[in-house]
């Protein structure tokens, strides 16, 4: 099978709707972190420092997986006892999951009152030996809802229903159709041991290349760390 991961839909034309098709997740990026500038003011290039958005670590999390957006708007409501839930189309169905199972073991801090289980209208499909991690969306900083963290082994299951937690005390929360909703990033499957060294104890083929690494990254102003991830390519 090519390394593809593969969204198959259930419902009928879903499929022709361009803003409720998933897609890769560097297209999307939160509102306050667009805004941030590369550069501080007066600083040039070369200098060290500056806003986050220097980062690479936040370039590359940004370009991980794939965006599922909401494929049909939802609304929750809240009477001060009871959530209920209601979808703009019969076909798209929503869960709740008693609090008996989930929300009754949290922290009382945790700030979580329901928890609803979202139908996903979409099979999805990934290569042999590779799962998708299902992922809130980090960032956001979103006080109404989250989608609750999880692996999915997709070459054998193919059903992904995401677990939304509700937050707050709002009596009505809309979820527009579009909207991002939860991220997918897909991992190969594989088993790693631990090693841990101590300082001058590594083995000289490693530590050559750990020395390596380091002085290509402290000898230049920009692009180093493009280039090492590079040398492993």
């Amino acid at each position: 099978m090519e390394k593809k991961i593969i969204f198959i839909s259930k419902v009928n034309g879903l499929d022709t709707v361009k803003e409720l098709l998933p897609y890769k997740s560097k297209e999307y990026m939160p509102k306050w972190y667009k805004k941030i500038p590369s550069l501080f003011e007066g600083q040039k290039a070369f200098m060290p420092g500056g806003p986050v958005k220097r980062c690479p670590s936040y370039r590359d999390w940004f370009g991980s997986g794939f965006i599922v957006p909401n494929w049909c708007e939802t609304i929750l409501t809240n009477d001060g006892e009871n959530w209920e839930w209601t979808t703009s189309l019969n076909s798209f169905q929503w869960e709740i999951h008693d609090n008996r199972q989930y929300v009754d073991f949290l922290p009382k801090d945790a700030g979580v009152n329901a928890v609803y289980k979202a139908i996903c209208p979409w099979k999805i499909v990934t290569p042999k030996g590779w799962s998708v991690m299902q992922l809130p969306l980090y960032y956001d900083y979103n006080n109404d809802w989250e989608v609750l963290p999880g692996i999915i082994h997709t070459d054998t299951h193919h059903e992904v229903n995401p677990q939304v937690a509700l937050m707050g005390d709002r009596e009505k929360i809309n979820i527009k159709a579009g909207a991002p909703f939860f991220r997918l990033v897909p991992f190969k499957r594989e088993t790693l041991d631990l090693k841990i060294y101590g300082e001058g104890q590594a083995p000289k083929k490693l530590q050559k290349k750990l020395d390596e690494r380091h002085i290509r990254l402290m000898t230049s102003f920009r692009g180093s760390y493009q280039k090492n991830i590079k040398l492993e390519e």
